[in-house]
C-alpha cells in the first residue's frame, strides 16, 4: 500500500518538475526571440528622393519700405498771401499745372510803377530822338557846333539806356507777379495741401505734396549664393497673402478694385549692390513695381512674397527635411542607416527647395521631425508619396 503511494507521488513530482522545466524553456525562448527581433527591428521614419522638378521660387519679406522717386513739394517762389487753389486735394496735374494762386500788393505797386516809369522814359526818348534828329541836319549846314551835336547825342544814347532799363525791370516785376501762380513740378496726384487759403507764406516755403506713385521702389538684403538663381531686368510678381486689403495713407486714387490678397503686381529687379562681379557675402537688391492700379503708395508693407513668374527646373527637397527650418543640414539614409549631411540651399517655393550642393538625384532624405534622431540608427523609410 505504502509502497504505490511512494510511486505515485514519485510520478507527481516528476510531473511537476517536467512541466517547470518546460515552462523555463519556453520562457527563456520567448526571451531571446523577443531580443533577436528587437535587434533587427529597424525605426520606421518618412522620408523622399531627392528629384528634379519645376517650381516656382518664392522670396518672403517681413516687411517692406516702399518710396517713389517722383514725390515732390510745389513751393512758393515769392513771398504771398494764399489767393485760391486750382485744384482740389487728389486731383490729378500734370508739370506746369496752376495749383494755388498768390498775392503780393507789393508786386501789383511795383508794376504800376514800372509802367509809370516807361511812359516817362518813352516821353523823354522821343524828345531827345527829336533833338538828335534836328541838331544833325544843323551841324551839316554848320549852323551849331560839333560840341552841341555830341551833346545831344550822349543825351539821345542815354534816354534809350534809362528805357531799356525800366523795361528789364518791368520784365523782373512781370516774372516776381507770374511766380504768384504755383504750379506742379510733375505729372502726379496732389496729395497734401500744407497752408489754407488766407495764409501768408515766404517764398521757400511748402505748399503742396504732389507724388507720382505709377512706379514705386524697395529694396531689401540678400545672401549672395541665392543672388544667383535671378538675374538683373527679370520679371516677378509682388503679392500679399495676408492683406484682405490695402489701405491709402494719402488717399491716392485706385485705378482697379481692391482685391486685397488676390491682388499682384508686376515688378522687376533694377539693379544689385555691389555688382555681381565684385566678391561679397550679401548684396542689396533694388526692385521696381508696377502700381498703375493705384493700390500702394509709399511706406511700410508687412507680409509679402516675391514670387516667380516663370519655372525653374532644379534639384530639390522637401523643405520640411531641414533640421528646424535651418536650411543647411539634412538626414539622409545610406544602406538603411542615418547619415548627416550638410547642403547648400538656393530658392524655394515654401514647400521644395532648391539644392545646390550636398545632395545628388535619388538620395534619400528623411522628412520626420529630426527631434530625438542620431547619426548611425537603422531605419525603415516610408515615402511621403507612399504614405500619402
Amino acid at each position: 500500500m505504502k509502497k504505490g503511494f511512494y510511486v505515485g507521488l514519485g510520478i507527481i513530482i516528476v510531473l511537476i518538475l517536467s512541466l517547470l522545466g518546460y515552462g523555463f524553456y519556453l520562457n527563456q525562448r520567448s526571451e531571446n526571440q523577443i531580443t533577436e527581433r528587437m535587434n533587427e527591428r529597424r525605426l520606421p521614419l518618412h522620408g523622399a528622393k531627392v528629384t528634379t522638378r519645376s517650381i516656382y521660387p518664392v522670396f518672403k519679406m517681413d516687411l517692406l519700405n516702399f518710396y517713389s522717386n517722383e514725390m515732390v513739394d510745389a513751393t512758393a517762389l515769392v513771398n504771398g498771401r494764399i489767393n485760391k487753389f486750382f485744384v482740389e486735394r487728389n486731383g490729378i496735374v500734370r508739370a506746369g499745372d496752376p495749383l494755388v494762386e498768390l498775392f503780393n500788393e507789393e508786386v501789383a505797386l511795383q508794376l504800376r510803377q514800372a509802367d509809370s516809369d516807361i511812359l516817362q522814359a518813352e516821353a523823354a526818348l522821343t524828345r531827345a530822338q527829336n533833338t538828335y534828329n534836328r541838331y544833325a541836319q544843323l551841324v551839316e549846314m554848320d549852323a551849331i557846333s560839333k560840341q552841341n551835336f555830341d551833346e545831344a547825342k550822349a543825351e539821345f544814347d542815354s534816354a534809350k539806356a534809362r528805357l531799356e532799363n525800366y523795361r528789364a525791370k518791368r520784365e523782373q516785376i512781370s516774372i516776381q507777379q507770374s511766380r504768384q501762380i504755383v504750379t506742379s513740378p510733375i505729372n502726379g496726384e496732389v496729395l497734401r495741401f500744407y497752408r489754407q487759403v488766407g495764409s501768408y507764406v515766404l517764398a521757400g516755403n511748402p505748399l503742396a505734396l504732389i507724388g507720382n506713385f505709377d512706379t514705386l521702389h524697395f529694396e531689401f538684403e540678400i545672401a549672395d549664393n541665392s543672388i544667383l538663381q535671378i538675374a538683373l531686368g527679370q520679371n516677378f510678381e509682388l503679392a500679399f497673402p495676408n492683406a484682405e486689403s490695402f489701405s491709402k495713407t494719402y488717399g491716392a486714387h485706385y485705378s482697379v478694385g481692391n482685391r486685397g490678397k488676390q491682388q499682384t503686381f508686376p515688378t522687376k529687379l533694377i539693379e544689385i549692390s555691389p555688382s555681381v562681379n565684385q566678391p561679397a557675402e550679401v548684396r542689396k537688391l533694388t526692385w521696381e513695381v508696377d502700381n498703375s492700379t493705384g493700390l500702394l503708395e509709399p511706406g511700410f508693407y508687412d507680409g509679402s512674397e516675391i514670387r516667380f513668374t516663370t519655372p525653374r527646373k532644379c534639384l530639390t527637397i522637401p523643405k520640411v527635411a531641414t533640421f528646424d527650418n535651418r536650411n543647411d543640414k539634412v538626414y539622409v539614409v545610406e544602406n538603411g542607416v542615418l547619415k548627416i549631411r550638410e547642403i547648400t540651399v538656393g530658392v524655394t517655393d515654401g514647400v521644395y527647395l532648391e539644392i545646390v550642393s550636398g545632395l545628388n538625384e535619388g538620395d534619400i532624405v528623411i522628412t520626420s521631425s529630426s527631434a530625438g534622431l542620431t547619426e548611425g540608427i537603422e531605419v525603415e523609410v516610408i515615402f511621403d508619396e507612399e504614405a500619402n
